[in-house]
């Protein structure tokens, strides 16, 4: 995602915002313990939602191996199931692209795959020397879920098969999204030398500070929103570029699933801002301070227009690249419904509590 330099917020708005704290739930209309809703957004959103892709991701390499010992129609499309649920997995997590984890988030997910490195390292590797360190040390573009992609869904069997390097190389993906997974978890985990799990739980950060927790988590919310309706539904169809379609920008080509990766990415929007626990949500706090547009609920109207969003997914099949040129009117609505959701986020919600849009460093150091 695209970060420019921090600024400072004006300190009044979110002062006055976030004053009233108590030490139970969110539970009179006097009260609102915004700690109870951070360390909701850990324990009940961001924690279990990196162990889900972690499980995911463990059975992502046992998949490549059980395919490496026994490459046969029946391995590779466990395989290739596997590589779906791992991704998907990961889409729930990308919304929480802080400062500290980018780095190996961006290991995960360069698109599009660099194919003429990978085919390179195929080629003139000697067998034996692709594996995990090897993929560890290659930029991004030639690991994660794309080249894994490119690996297992770009050929039939029998090529696949039949090269010694291809397969140690999908074994290496695997293994190396693996690592990562596990990684992200320590981040998050409280008591461990993670970075963000111990200060989700205190709520460490200075609330007159713009770098605090609920600001550092609206701001990623807003960019992740923006990055999908500009990079991932506005370029490729063209609506950037002059009107013509760049569909070799679409998301997983070679598997196609954009559609089923940007559901999963908005049910993480959904439930940061509604939650999904007992602990009280972000739509509940708008709720606390009034926040009205036109007249509604300001949360009332945004679950509306995330709603919107849903419906517009819902009405383009797979594959993306297709719906682009046979079905170009459903497409248009998904872009529109996405840069209305920007406009009521990124304006009115931050607007409404009193938050400064960065998208720059954002995780308090």
């Amino acid at each position: 995602m695209t970060r420019y330099a921090t600024r400072y917020a004006a300190l009044s708005a979110v002062i006055l915002a976030f004053a009233l704290l108590n030490t139970g739930r969110f539970t009179h209309a006097q009260t609102f313990d915004r700690q109870a809703m951070v360390t909701g957004w850990l324990t009940e959103t961001i924690l279990p939602l990196h162990e889900a892709f972690a499980a995911e991701a463990a059975d992502l390499e046992a998949a490549a191996l059980a395919f490496d010992a026994d490459p046969t129609e029946v391995t590779l499309t466990a395989f290739r199931e596997a590589w779906v649920e791992t991704v998907i997995a990961y889409e729930r997590i990308q919304p929480f692209s802080l400062q500290r984890v980018m780095p190996l988030l961006s290991q995960l997910d360069s698109s599009p795959a660099n194919v003429q490195s990978i085919e390179q390292a195929i080629s003139f590797q000697a067998e034996g020397t692709i594996d995990a360190a090897f993929v560890e040390s290659l930029g991004s573009s030639s690991k994660g879920f794309a080249a894994l992609e490119y690996l297992i869904f770009a050929r039939p069997l029998p090529p696949l098969a039949a090269v010694q390097n291809r397969r140690d190389y999908a074994v290496s993906i695997a293994a190396d999204i693996r690592r990562i997974a596990d990684e992200l978890v320590v981040q998050w985990t409280p008591g461990t030398d993670g970075y963000y799990g111990d200060r989700f739980i205190a709520d460490e950060f200075e609330l007159s500070n713009v770098r605090g927790m609920v600001s550092m988590v609206v701001n990623e919310l807003i960019s992740n929103i923006e990055n999908i309706g500009k990079f991932h539904v506005g370029d490729p169809a063209g609506y950037r570029s002059g009107g013509a379609p760049q569909l070799q920008l679409v998301e997983s080509p070679y598997s196609e699933t954009s559609i089923q990766r940007l559901r999963a990415n908005m049910e993480t929007v959904r439930e940061i801002i509604y939650g999904h626990g007992d602990a009280p949500s972000l739509a509940d706090y708008m709720d606390f301070i009034g926040a009205e547009l036109n007249g509604e609920r300001f949360s009332e109207v945004l679950a509306a227009q995330i709603e919107a969003v849903f419906e517009a997914l819902d009405a383009i099949d797979e594959p993306f690249a297709q719906a682009i040129v046979e079905n170009p009117d459903a497409v248009l609505t998904l872009y529109t419904e996405m840069r209305d959701l920007l406009a009521l986020t990124k304006t009115d919600m931050a607007n409404q509590l009193g938050i400064t849009i960065t998208f720059g460093d954002s995780d308090g150091d």
